[in-house]
């Protein structure tokens, strides 16, 4: 990777970092430098200055990043680990992305959805304006549609990371809806963690 044909200057460009180490190197880094990070979105994020913004995502998954760059990492999250990896997901201009989750785990070779538990999630859209809404679908007929949280508009003013949590007392699934109003491709980043019933009381 270091070529002999490097200057001095190109070389002194370069940060390598241990992925257990990579929030840590971000934060000394940007403490001493005073650079705005951002995500690799084309054209860059608003917000972040051209001539500052470095695409760490191409390089460090999102999941490493802290959440003040970008990211989904956390210090002293009850939830979620920076080894809790992240979906990302390019969402079209003028869509609804709709990110289904549901849990299933072989039983004699039957599917069976797994029960009597409590499902944890993380969302956060680069670029904001969007709509977010979330709800429970019941897998027997007869059952009604939960709404686990009405649909919002998200403006920059919003929390960055989005959490939300529902306690699964029957078979079922959970649906994210994200509907990209704006003219622009948006970058959604979301994980998820499912605990058993002991776990969640």
């Amino acid at each position: 990777m270091m070529s002999p044909f490097f200057t001095q200057r190109t070389r002194s460009k370069f940060v390598f970092a241990r992925p257990s180490n990579t929030a840590e190197t971000l934060s000394k880094l940007a403490a001493s430098v005073n650079i705005v990070f951002c995500l690799h979105l084309t054209p860059p994020l608003f917000g972040c200055p051209d001539a500052q913004s470095i695409h760490l995502i191409r390089y460090i998954a999102p999941e490493q990043v802290p959440v003040r760059y970008g990211g989904l990492s956390k210090e002293n999250d009850p939830d979620f680990t920076s080894s809790d990896a992240v979906t990302e997901i390019a969402v079209k201009p003028s869509t609804r992305q709709a990110i289904v989750i549901q849990k299933l785990h072989a039983f004699r070779n039957v599917m069976l959805p797994l029960q009597k538990c409590l499902l944890v999630w993380e969302l956060r859209v680069l670029g904001w304006e969007v709509t977010y809404g979330a709800e429970f679908v019941p897998r027997s007929e007869d059952g009604y549609t939960v709404i686990v949280q009405k649909e919002r508009k998200l403006v920059a003013a919003d929390e960055p990371v989005l959490k939300g949590s529902f306690k699964i007392g029957e078979a079922g699934k959970i649906v994210l809806t994200v509907h990209n109003t704006a003219s622009k491709r948006k970058k959604l980043l979301y994980r998820y963690k499912i605990k058993n019933s002991a776990e969640s009381t």
